[in-house]
């Protein structure tokens, strides 16, 4: 299967066979190739930073039909749900944070010492993703529109500054030869009732 760029696909289809992505796979992925002897830090890391992109990409494509194309859309938005998190917010902040430092580590520019924090931080991580979905929506919504209020009027056009656009769940895509769509059974964890 070839690797694509992070984004919220959330099923592939490639050469007739299918895979589902659930942020849940990344965590077990990663505890695996950190179970292994010897562990393999590299993928374990690659898997907890792409767990925690596609948890916040599926959060944002359930609640407010934002796609983000760009690790700096990401930290952006993410700022806006981190800091609304209330009693879990300074827990995801902290977790983002090394998340970003799991996503240099696969590319040889950070070094974890001493190198128990890599689990320490590993942890954290885990807690972002399996947590992330209990964000009060409102309150991210009100925040975002304060901060970056062109984000939520944008209306299929992209943005510049951030490259985010509006998106239908309806529609299905190609992107480099790869179709993809969100099936609504697997944003409902992270849609919010009322």
């Amino acid at each position: 299967m070839r690797i694509l760029s992070i984004c919220t696909v959330v099923k592939f289809v490639v050469r007739r066979r299918h895979f589902n992505y659930y942020p849940s796979l990344f965590v077990k992925d990663a505890k695996y190739y950190k179970s292994r002897n010897p562990p393999d830090l590299t993928q374990c890391a690659s898997k907890l930073w792409m767990g925690t992109n596609i948890s916040l990409k599926m959060f944002l494509a359930a609640n407010y039909g934002v796609e983000t194309f760009s690790h700096a859309a990401n930290r952006l938005l993410n700022r806006c749900v981190t800091h609304a998190g209330g009693p879990l917010g300074g827990r995801l902040v902290r977790a983002y944070e090394y998340a970003e430092q799991f996503h240099m580590f696969t590319h040889d520019h950070f070094c974890f010492n001493p190198f128990e924090e890599f689990d320490e931080r590993m942890e954290t991580v885990i807690f972002y993703i399996n947590n992330i979905h209990r964000v009060d929506n409102t309150e991210v919504r009100k925040l975002i529109q304060q901060r970056y209020p062109q984000i939520l009027d944008i209306k299929g056009k992209k943005s510049p500054e951030i490259r985010v656009i509006e998106y239908d769940p309806e529609i299905k895509k190609k992107i480099g030869g790869v179709e993809f769509t969100f099936t609504k059974a697997l944003m409902k964890p992270f849609q919010k009732e009322g």
